[in-house]
């Protein structure tokens, strides 16, 4: 094997192995924004319950 046919294919392998890297990386930080939004929209919801819940409860009382 020449050394120029090992730097190409090094060059080829590092290629690769940054470009898989950057997309992996990219589906990580898609999967917790989605996480994020759908955590904040949990965090939303249960407040929203609760004020319902805390709302009806006075109404009850009356």
């Amino acid at each position: 094997m020449s050394p120029r046919l090992i730097i190409i294919l090094l060059a080829f392998l590092v290629t690769i192995i940054g470009v898989g890297g950057a997309f992996l990386w990219g589906v990580f930080a898609g999967i917790r924004a989605v996480l994020g939004v759908l955590f904040r929209l949990g965090l939303l919801l249960i407040l929203v319950v609760l004020v319902l819940v805390f709302l009806l409860m006075k109404q009850e009382k009356r």
